[in-house]
């Protein structure tokens, strides 16, 4: 069931992760096989790389989410998502994941130096 302000009778302040579930597992591939870990540099000068599903290792995540968006980025230490991104250690994230992050953040950086890759395959669901 889609809750919106209306239903709620008012404004809404958190995005419901959940309801993209079904949308995503609609338009996700299979991924195929064991991954294969190359460097940054190495994937990004691939010419086959929409045959794969990349998650990128990063170590470091800065950003501000922009003004009139809700935060995306879940911190594990505040149990919430946050507007304020500035973390340092491991965290693995698909690429399209990624990208999406920065059209919600400004100053979105982040520092990468190994991808994953696993071949795709078909629809996870049709």
């Amino acid at each position: 069931k889609l809750l919106t302000a209306e239903k709620m009778g008012g404004p809404m302040y958190r995005y419901d992760v959940n309801s993209e579930y079904p949308y995503a597992m609609a338009t996700i591939n299979d991924l195929i096989g064991k991954p294969m870990r190359k460097k940054l540099t190495e994937y990004d000068a691939m010419k086959d790389k929409n045959e794969y599903e990349a998650v990128f290792i990063l170590t470091s995540v800065y950003g501000d989410v922009k003004r009139n968006y809700l935060g995306l980025w879940y911190d594990p230490f505040k149990k919430d998502f946050v507007e304020h991104i500035n973390e340092q250690g491991t965290h693995l994230i698909f690429e399209r994941e990624l990208n999406e992050m920065a059209q919600w953040y400004d100053d979105f950086t982040y520092t990468c130096d190994e991808v994953l890759l696993w071949k795709k395959g078909k629809k996870a669901f049709l």
